[in-house]
């Protein structure tokens, strides 16, 4: 394996992103904490000054007033993430987080583990109270979940939501507002993928009675 200059490994995990490959990571971080630390004031206030100019503060920055994130995502009530007086794509903070998990998976699980035995009993305790106070998230949390087993795909909480509001949050065969049920045009028996484009909004009679059959209620320009 080539090496650079200090000894440490080229690989693909060591190798700064703007380096060209020619920029050993573990060196740059090195020297960022060190020069951090040698102007530790200094270095505090130009991080909350990036903070302010990339999230937008909630008064008196002029980003505060634009409408969508620099990578084109709208700043609306469900995709924004407020913190420290400042705000976030909820969209691109989820994705950094996954980058973030991935590269470093086998620790943050490890953690994790160790983290849920020491702390079981108020973690059990706490997911318990929160289904309580929240009994209609923790049904729909638990269905997401017993459909991710059945069938290929992910279909999420919040795509969820997005499709009962696209139809109203009606019943597509019948047109009535009761509650209603996730259905898979193709059924997931035959095949249907557990996704967002595969999905319907039924009501539970709507849902029985079409039972394992292909049929689309959806507008012939919302279906996918």
């Amino acid at each position: 394996m080539d090496i650079f200059r200090c000894g440490h490994p080229k690989s693909p995990e060591n190798i700064a992103p703007n380096g060209a490959n020619g920029t050993c990571r573990t060196c740059k971080n090195a020297r960022s904490r060190e020069r951090y630390a040698a102007n530790l004031e200094e270095s505090r206030e130009a991080v909350k000054g990036r903070m302010r100019k990339h999230r937008g503060g909630l008064r008196g920055n002029a980003n505060s007033r634009k409408e969508s994130c620099p990578n084109g995502h709208p700043y609306d009530e469900t995709n924004t993430h407020v913190a420290k007086g400042g705000r976030q794509c909820k969209t691109c903070r989820r994705k950094l987080v996954m980058e973030s998990f991935e590269r470093h998976k086998e620790k943050r699980v490890s953690e994790q583990r160790e983290y849920y035995q020491r702390n079981r009993e108020k973690l059990v305790a706490n997911s318990v109270q929160w289904a309580k106070d929240n009994p209609e998230r923790a049904a729909l949390t638990s269905r997401l979940k017993k459909q991710r087993r059945r069938a290929a795909g992910v279909l999420t909480a919040d795509e969820w939501r997005q499709i009962q509001a696209q139809y109203g949050h009606r019943c597509l065969a019948c047109g009535s507002d009761g509650p209603l049920t996730i259905d898979h045009v193709v059924p997931v028996s035959k095949g249907g993928a557990n996704t967002a484009a595969n999905v319907q909004p039924l009501c539970g009679p709507c849902n029985s009675s079409k039972g394992t059959k292909t049929i689309d209620y959806r507008p012939a320009t919302a279906a996918v």
